[in-house]
């Protein structure tokens, strides 16, 4: 292991690891911990290169996005059963029952309550 004083500028030994920091647009950016000094180096020589080409996007900022393109991809997506529920109902009233009540599955036009005779409907 490299002695504290002799680490470049941004890295600093951390509980046996290597801490890499960068200031960035006045703010203090923190890019990981490596194990090995190699590593720690790179991953300072790789954002400062993309500071230099215009490209440095600080790591919190990519979890923020990163995040928020989940939720709204959750909130786009459909089940097999919502799609489903939805093409029924739009064919003509058909209607799921859920599972605990008397009768479950799927139900014809007129037979979508709870106690409703199925057998003979629609």
């Amino acid at each position: 292991m490299a002695s504290l004083s002799k680490l470049p500028r941004g890295l600093s030994l951390y509980r046996g690891r290597y801490r890499v920091r960068m200031d960035h647009e006045g703010r203090t950016v923190a890019l990981g911990m490596f194990d090995t000094l190699g590593d720690a180096k790179a991953a300072l020589n790789i954002a400062r290169a993309d500071v230099a080409r215009g490209l440095f996007v600080p790591p919190a900022e990519r979890r923020a996005v990163r995040k928020a393109q989940g939720e709204r991809a959750a909130a786009a997506s459909m089940t097999l059963r919502q799609w489903s529920e939805q093409w029924l109902v739009a064919l003509g009233g058909w209607c799921f029952l859920p599972r605990g009540g008397p009768v479950a599955g799927w139900a014809a036009p007129g037979g979508c309550a709870y106690g409703a005779d199925i057998s003979t409907a629609g």
